[in-house]
């Protein structure tokens, strides 16, 4: 089951369109934070996009979703913002570059908890031949910056 809140016209018709599977309740920044107990929230913060473009967090938060089995909410918030307050959410930073028309460089921050200490996955780096960006190729970025954090997918597969 998939509820869409406050979200923008294209990560909309993303989602209309199948393209995220799964029960992820997805709320933009500002709308109001579920409070069920029964359901891990996952604080997501992307980059500004004069780092990487809103593609690239889109391609997060799908991956996420083919990631995180069960009901989990997953709410966008502004850089900074993405420290847990609950003792079962994650707090996910992700940080990315995309440098000219041919690579794209970056990592995962998390923080499990209120009280869990912040962790950083590996950098990750992909160059494009020929250079040009498509929507793939931001999901293959994303897919590989979960693969590389073993921990952080441990942790959303873990989740109640």
């Amino acid at each position: 089951m998939l509820y869409l809140l406050g979200l923008g016209g294209a990560l909309r018709a993303i989602l209309r369109a199948g393209l995220l599977p799964g029960a992820v309740l997805l709320m933009a920044a500002g709308a109001p934070q579920a409070r069920s107990p029964d359901r891990a929230v996952i604080l997501l913060s992307c980059p500004d996009e004069s780092q990487a473009p809103a593609l690239l967090c889109q391609a997060m938060i799908q991956a996420l979703a083919h990631t995180v089995p069960g009901p989990k909410v997953l709410r966008r918030v502004p850089r900074g913002q993405e420290t847990p307050t609950r003792p079962g959410d994650i707090g996910l930073a992700l940080h990315a570059t995309q440098e000219g028309t041919k690579s794209l460089a970056g990592h995962l921050e998390w923080r499990l908890g209120a009280d869990g200490g912040r962790q950083t996955g590996p950098d990750h780096r992909m160059t494009v031949a020929p250079a040009v960006f498509s929507p793939k190729t931001y999901d293959e970025f994303a897919h590989a910056l979960l693969k590389a954090t073993p921990d952080l997918r441990a942790a959303l597969t873990a989740r109640p």
